[in-house]
């Protein structure tokens, strides 16, 4: 499986993205596109132009967070709750407070 990240490193988007791809174990290669000025072409990806966008075996699949989190409100809680819990940590780490 073929997997392409769209999208800037700085974006809190394409991070939640790359931290699912890393829990999940799987490899990706990332495509640096700049928010302001997307590639000629980088709607067909996304037609909102938006990023990050993911490519998955030469399939656009739009938006790429919105293929992370199931469409059961139940489950998308627990993500956001997951994902909170996971940059608390992080920062804990890197030693910042709140």
């Amino acid at each position: 499986m073929s997997i392409k990240l769209y999208g800037a490193i700085l974006s809190p988007f394409v991070r939640k993205t790359r931290v699912f791809l890393a829990l999940k174990g799987l490899d990706y290669e990332a495509v640096n596109v700049d928010p302001n000025s997307p590639p000629e072409g980088y709607e067909k990806l996304n037609p909102l132009r938006r990023i990050p966008a993911i490519e998955v075996d030469g399939h656009a699949k739009g938006d790429g967070g919105s293929w992370l989190v199931p469409r059961r409100a139940g489950f998308r809680a627990l993500a956001y709750r997951r994902a909170r819990w996971l940059l608390q940590l992080a920062r804990q780490r890197r030693g910042h407070r709140g």
